[in-house]
């Protein structure tokens, strides 16, 4: 059987992985600072700080894994912590497409990492240096940097867009939902911006085939499809029969500042990892996040 480590696995993408690998017999170890688990004795849960490398070093490195998914790699120095650390036969790291700037069908040698000039730091630092957005990016860049450049370990990194699912915590989608219904106006500076995305529980099973395969180096992962911003508000409005309120000093939509950003899926295909359609899906998941607030305010 195989041991899986899963370093923050307690929500959204990560949980939903953690129940694929348990359903498929593997044994499962998950680490992060909370140490709340909703898998009961199923899995062994870790407390660790992956800022603190003491925590690391305590926690995480006296085992060997099999795998070991990184959720939450956000900045250099978390990346450098955790390579120099470990002992795995494949480290696959979730980064974003974020590390390309803005535009479509970005394929993966848009940025190599290898190539990048790292800005040392914690996210933390990063933001407070270049603000939040810019620091999210930089520290996304910085850590893909920091594994091509020095990891001795098989490494993948793993570049997904905006993933939506009905447990996303960031509920950047519910903004939308949630102006239509309340009847409250909204400020939105992307409408024309189209982007790719990935459904949580398909990026879960993406995940899944990539620890299978013998992909390396960096991945475009999403769904195929993509999704235009005025198009996204036109079906919720069109669903709610309800028309769209739109003004500078409205409430900001979840994805503004988010702009033109789709994936080339060739290298996903070619690995033979068949991405699900948007169409498939994306009215049913808006349904039922439709009910979902409409039953909480009943």
């Amino acid at each position: 059987m195989k041991k899986i480590l899963v370093i923050g696995g307690n929500r959204f993408v990560g949980k939903k992985l953690v129940w694929n690998l348990l359903n498929e017999g593997y044994e499962v170890v998950i680490a992060n600072r909370s140490g709340n688990s909703d898998f009961e004795k199923n899995v062994l849960n870790i407390i660790f700080d992956r800022n603190d490398k003491k925590s690391i070093k305590d926690k995480i490195s006296k085992t060997d894994f099999d795998v070991i998914f990184d959720m939450i790699c956000y900045s250099p120095q978390n990346a450098y912590d955790i390579i120099n650390n470990i002992s795995t036969e494949k480290y696959i790291m979730i980064s974003s497409s974020v590390v390309y700037d803005w535009g479509l069908e970005h394929r993966e040698e848009e940025f190599n990492p290898s190539n990048f000039e790292i800005f040392p730091g914690t996210i933390e630092t990063l933001g407070k240096k270049f603000g939040y957005q810019y620091g999210y990016k930089i520290g996304k860049m910085g850590a893909e940097a920091v594994i091509a450049k020095n990891s001795k370990i098989p490494s993948l990194c793993v570049r997904f867009p905006i993933v939506i699912g009905s447990d996303d915590h960031t509920k950047r989608l519910d903004t939308y939902v949630e102006a239509l219904i309340n009847q409250e106006s909204i400020y939105v500076n992307n409408l024309l911006s189209e982007i790719s995305v990935v459904n949580a529980n398909s990026a879960a099973k993406y995940l899944m085939l990539l620890m299978k395969s013998t992909e390396l180096g960096t991945i475009n992962i999403a769904d195929s499809g993509t999704i235009r911003i005025k198009s996204l508000i036109e079906k919720i409005a069109s669903l709610l029969s309800l028309q769209m309120i739109f003004s500078e000093n409205g409430i900001n939509g979840g994805y503004n500042n988010y702009f033109s950003n789709t994936f080339d899926l060739n290298k996903m295909i070619n690995a033979k990892i068949i991405p699900d359609n948007i169409d498939d899906y994306f009215e049913l998941f808006l349904n039922n996040l439709i009910k979902e607030k409409l039953t909480r305010i009943n």
